[in-house]
């Protein structure tokens, strides 16, 4: 698979799915329904295929940009 960050290959047990719009957390019982909607994509467009380390890289931008 081709990571659509660093744009080099992997095989499939080193990539990751990575959600455009990300799926935030589950902090409490009204969270559910919003977080399972962005979960679930209908779309393959809210989707991207991302190496692991690329993965966790794009997850830690999102969070610190959540705490600002």
């Amino acid at each position: 698979y081709l990571c659509n960050n660093c744009n080099s290959w992997y095989q499939r047990k080193l990539v990751e799915i990575n959600h455009i719009v990300p799926c935030g957390t589950l902090r409490s019982y009204e969270d559910v329904p919003g977080f399972l909607e962005r979960l679930f994509c209908e779309d393959v467009k809210g989707y991207t295929v991302l190496c692991k380390e690329c993965h966790k890289l794009e997850t830690a931008t999102q969070r610190k940009g959540e705490k600002e």
